[in-house]
């Protein structure tokens, strides 16, 4: 996976804010995380891939690292809400799961890059602060288990900055 940093500049302002439906008629804003928890936004393709369902089972064998570094994950699929009530078993209760079935969220996600940067179809795996600004994007056909470990390693960035 391409792995994309913010730099310093993107670190001063917010990334989109979102209101998206779970599958159990819920909502969940990215406002409910503010001053409270890191983010990771997981732009997955459908909760049938096969290589997004290993992923996140292998996240879900990480999930004490994320929660070290106060992290919160939460997966977004293009997907309405209905298809998630039924959320992987590997991730039920780690991994919040939510609809963006309009797309209207990942566009405004992949309006903070280069406009030629992602593809159609793409999975993007963005890093967010306890304040909602971006450090990272990694982005690629597939989610792949050693994204795990970048996605921990700009937690652990995130954690060592100066909160001014």
């Amino acid at each position: 996976m391409l792995n994309i940093h913010f730099d310093e500049a993107d670190h001063r302002i917010r990334a989109p804010r979102f209101s998206l439906p779970d599958g159990q008629g819920g909502r969940v804003s990215s406002g409910d995380f503010y001053e409270a928890a890191n983010l990771v936004l997981l732009f997955l393709h459908e909760t049938g891939c096969a290589a997004c369902r290993l992923f996140l089972l292998q996240v879900s064998k990480r999930m004490a690292d994320f929660a070290g570094e106060a992290a919160r994950l939460i997966a977004i699929y293009p997907q309405p809400a209905d298809a998630l009530r039924e959320p992987p078993l590997v991730s039920r209760g780690e991994i919040l799961h939510l609809s963006d079935e309009n797309g209207a969220v990942r566009k405004n996600y992949l309006d903070l890059m280069a406009d030629d940067l992602v593809r159609p179809g793409e999975v993007m795996l963005f890093v967010l602060d306890a304040y909602g600004a971006p450090y990272a994007c990694l982005k690629g056909e597939e989610p792949d288990i050693p994204a795990i470990d970048d996605l921990l390693a700009w937690l652990r960035f995130i954690g060592i900055q100066c909160p001014e």
